[in-house]
């Protein structure tokens, strides 16, 4: 998808944004004034949660975003910036069983096994 930064310096700015300004404003025309396309770029594979003697943290996971553009001078273009951050897996870390689930405690940001009460045992029918 195509983005650009306006004149302000917003970012992600689209192709409808730039037609609020020029209603019949077409991907090739000139930009706005101070309006810049800012090019793709792939941020590649996430890295692994590791703790501190490099094992792979259980329950986390490191996840992509953007943030604003970098202006690459050699080029003269404006380049997509990424960052990862850590936040719990979208996935529990292991599977449930019939006596415990996984659920998120979402002020610690970790999920957390829930012990699910016996149930007891039905009466013989007589």
């Amino acid at each position: 998808m195509i983005a650009y930064r306006n004149a302000e310096g917003a970012y992600p700015r689209h192709i409808g944004d730039i037609r609020l300004l020029i209603p019949n404003w077409e991907i090739g025309d000139t930009l706005p004034e101070g309006w810049h396309k800012v090019l793709e770029v792939d941020p590649g594979e996430v890295p692994e949660c590791l703790d501190e003697e490099g094992n792979v943290k259980v329950g986390r996971q490191n996840f992509w975003h953007q943030i604003d553009p970098n202006y690459d001078e050699v080029n003269n273009v404006w380049l997509q910036t990424w960052v990862y951050s850590e936040s719990i897996s979208r996935e529990p870390p292991e599977p449930a069983t019939d006596k415990q689930r996984w659920q998120i405690d979402f002020e610690k940001n970790e999920w957390f096994l829930n012990i699910l009460p016996l149930r007891p045992e039905p009466e013989p029918e007589a």
